[in-house]
This record gives C-alpha cells, structure tokens and sequence, in this order.
C-alpha cells in the first residue's frame, strides 16, 4: 500500500469542500452534495482518515459514514 502525506482530518474535509464546490460550478448537484456530505463526517471522525488507510485500505475508508468508494478513492490519490 502506498504511503500517503499525512493530512489531518479538517485538511482533508478542506480537500472534500473543494471538489463539492467544483462539482456545483459544473452544477453536478448529487455529486456536489456527496462531497459535502463527505466532508463534514471526515471532519468529525475520531480517528485520523489517513492512519485508517494505511491499516485498512479503500474497505475502511468506505466504512466512514457519507464515504463511499469513488470519494474513498479520491482521498487516496
């Protein structure tokens, strides 16, 4: 597995609000809303997203509630 920078959650979230704002901007709503949605529960996750992707890959990134596998691929690249 490859090793990520290691950004903290609220980084992260900041990197999720970016994409939603794109997505508006193409006025993709549901893909826009899903980054929202997205951002906020990666926001306010326990555990650090990054130390969960490196034990448990994409599988324990989709497992954070609003994150599912194209977002959870997303922050791995």
């Amino acid at each position: 597995m490859k090793k990520l920078f290691h950004f903290s959650n609220v980084e992260l979230a900041q990197i999720l609000e970016e994409m939603a704002a794109f997505w508006n901007m193409q006025k993709i709503d549901y893909k826009a809303r899903a980054y929202e949605l997205a951002a906020a529960d990666v926001k306010l996750y326990p555990q650090n997203i990054i130390d969960v992707y490196e034990r448990e890959g994409i599988h324990g990134l989709t497992q954070i509630p609003s994150v599912g596998p194209r977002i959870a691929k997303h922050i791995k690249e």
